[in-house]
């Protein structure tokens, strides 16, 4: 499945998504044919962690995913209940390396 995708990018010949319109939230890369248009296959990365809090958007430096695991965007989904801060946690990054995805796949 491809809903929930709050977050896309390009690297290496694949794209990489980001989703929290799924449960459990996850990451993956989906392998696309030569000519772009068709997907060829789809792996999970990541999925279930701990600190998966909506998480969102992301970008590759040097082979690695870095993705902001907790977003938190539903705590502001009550507009007649504004998020105290001390309910906010601190964000989390996570890191996916990418290199060894890539390489596996012989692209």
């Amino acid at each position: 499945a491809f809903n929930g995708v709050d977050g896309l990018v390009w690297w290496g010949g694949h794209l990489y998504a980001i989703q929290n319109g799924v449960e459990p939230n996850r990451v993956i890369r989906v392998d696309l044919a030569a000519d772009g248009a068709t997907v060829t296959g789809a792996k999970i990365l990541e999925m279930n962690n701990p600190a998966f809090d909506e998480p969102t958007l992301g970008v590759v430096v040097d082979g690695v995913l870095y993705v902001s695991a907790n977003s938190q965007g539903g705590r502001f989904r009550n507009e007649k209940k504004p998020v105290a801060p001390d309910e906010l946690r601190d964000a989390v990054i996570l890191k996916v390396p990418l290199t060894s995805a890539a390489s596996a796949s012989g692209r």
